[in-house]
């Protein structure tokens, strides 16, 4: 009896589409691992660091106050890259004892959601003390309401001031009560511009020491540029007693700022106390067109008791 030959060509045929079925499959899976390799590389080289250039308040509380560093704002397909500067109150009120945090995120605006990526943790001197390399997914996570960044990028929403500050250093400076015995650190460091500016503006601003005269000289020495050490010398030289110095450095001020309120309205309380009161009119006039709230910031930094008749025009 002859035997029948069975037709093995769809076998073959459907082992052949298996196998590029499953070699595509294969190749895919590569990709998307070789995909994530590369983000996560990408994402370990993003080393936390405090900002360089500008930082703009967004908010402040009695535990910190948080800045958008303007200098590194990104528009990429991804979204909006950004990094946020936050400043504890103390020098030690942040997570481990740390004075502040730094964190590099994605704001997709679209969406309204973030895609977190590296955060540090730092001294009072800008040292890093710890880091995380943090992941909320492809799709990021929701924003978080304390997160004023994403409504200033995507909403176009004000920020609590809008100060704009001159680096991490001077917002610090602000922000910051001064930690104790710092003293002697600055004292160890005669040539740093930072310690000294520090030192300087607690003592104008309320931690006086019998030394704060001479420390804002250092510090104006120092930091020759800075506009907000010499209005804290200006203000410490008016509470102090030396008219003349006061007004050498309002003068300064208003050579490179015209517009400065704080200045402004500092040498017209100058004027008033000589005796030129119409002076004194015209340049507090002009700070509270720039600034109607200037006396009360001058009043709450400096601890100066402004009466009402000079806050009026």
């Amino acid at each position: 009896m002859k035997r029948s030959k069975v037709n093995r060509t769809p076998l073959f045929v459907g082992l052949g589409v298996a196998a590029l079925a499953l070699a595509g499959g294969g190749f895919w899976l590569q990709q998307d691992a070789a995909k994530a390799s590369r983000k996560q590389a990408q994402v370990a080289a993003d080393v936390p660091a405090v900002p360089k250039g500008r930082v703009q308040l967004l908010r402040k509380s009695l535990a910190d106050a948080r800045y958008l560093a303007l200098d590194e704002v990104r528009r990429t397909e991804a979204g909006v890259q950004v990094r946020v500067l936050v400043i504890g109150r103390s020098a030690t009120s942040l997570e481990g004892g740390t004075a502040m945090m730094s964190q590099a995120k994605t704001i997709d605006c679209a969406r309204h959601r973030v895609l977190d990526r590296t955060v540090g943790y730092f001294d009072v001197d800008g040292g890093l003390v710890s880091s995380k390399t943090l992941y909320a997914g492809r799709v990021g996570r929701p924003a978080d309401s304390d997160e004023a960044e994403v409504g200033v990028i995507c909403d176009g929403a004000k920020p609590d001031t809008g100060q704009v500050f001159a680096g991490f250093r001077a917002a610090q400076r602000e922000a910051q009560a001064l930690p104790d015995g710092y003293e002697k650190l600055a004292a160890a460091r005669p040539q740093d511009p930072d310690a000294w500016a520090w030192l300087c503006t607690a003592g104008a601003r309320g931690r006086w020491r019998d030394h704060t005269q001479g420390d804002c000289d250092r510090a104006v020495k120092l930091n020759p540029a800075s506009s907000a050490l010499r209005l804290d010398r200006a203000f410490l030289s008016m509470m102090v007693g030396r008219g003349s110095a006061a007004r050498a450095d309002f003068e300064t001020v208003l050579a490179q700022d015209p517009a400065n309120a704080a200045a402004l309205f500092g040498r017209g309380l100058l004027s008033a106390l000589g005796g030129d009161k119409a002076a004194s009119r015209i340049d507090r006039g002009k700070a509270l067109d720039i600034d109607p709230l200037i006396p009360n910031w001058i009043q709450t930094t400096y601890g100066l008791r402004i009466g009402q008749e000079y806050k009026a025009r």
